[in-house]
C-alpha cells in the first residue's frame, strides 16, 4: 500500500512531474537556415566569424564560420545587425606561443575594420520562409 508521506513516493511524483514535457522535440525559437559569401576587398574570406545580432537584446545571437569565402548556419527570424570577423597571419613576425613556453609561432591580426564588426551598420531581415542568402562584399575604403 502506498503511503503519500513516504520520502520515496514524493520523490517519484517529483520526478514525474518533472520529466513532463522532456523527450524528443523541437525547443527554443525556430530557425531557418541561411547562407551566403563574404568577401573583403574583392577576396574571399578564408577563415572567419560571421555574427547575427537581434534587435532585441533579450534574444540571442546566431553564429557560424567563414570558411573559404562562404558561410552556412540557422538563425531565428527578424532583423539582425551583422558583425564579421577574422584574422590572419602577419607575414615574417613571430610572437611567443603561450600555449608552448619557448616555442614561437606566427603573429596574428584582426583585419575587418571596425565599422563590419564592433561597430556595423550591416544588417539583414530573416525571413520565416525557406532558405536565404546573404552576401557581403566589404571594402576597407567604405
Amino acid at each position: 500500500m502506498f503511503n503519500p508521506r513516504n520520502p520515496l513516493f514524493l520523490l517519484a511524483v517529483v520526478v514525474a512531474t518533472t520529466s513532463l514535457g522532456c523527450g524528443s522535440g523541437d525547443h527554443g525559437p525556430k530557425r531557418f537556415p541561411i547562407s551566403g559569401e563574404v568577401t573583403f576587398d574583392g577576396e574571399p574570406i578564408e577563415m572567419g566569424d560571421i555574427l547575427f545580432v537581434p534587435e532585441d537584446a533579450d534574444a540571442a545571437t546566431d553564429a557560424g564560420s567563414i570558411r573559404g569565402g562562404t558561410y552556412h548556419l540557422e538563425a531565428t527570424a527578424g532583423a539582425k545587425r551583422v558583425e564579421i570577423r577574422a584574422i590572419r597571419e602577419i607575414p615574417g613576425k613571430l610572437v611567443e606561443d603561450g600555449a608552448n613556453p619557448g616555442k614561437k609561432r606566427a603573429a596574428e591580426e584582426e583585419f575587418i575594420p571596425a565599422q563590419f564588426n564592433s561597430e556595423s551598420r550591416l544588417t539583414v531581415d530573416v525571413a520565416t520562409n525557406g532558405s536565404q542568402t546573404f552576401d557581403f562584399n566589404l571594402e576597407s575604403h567604405d
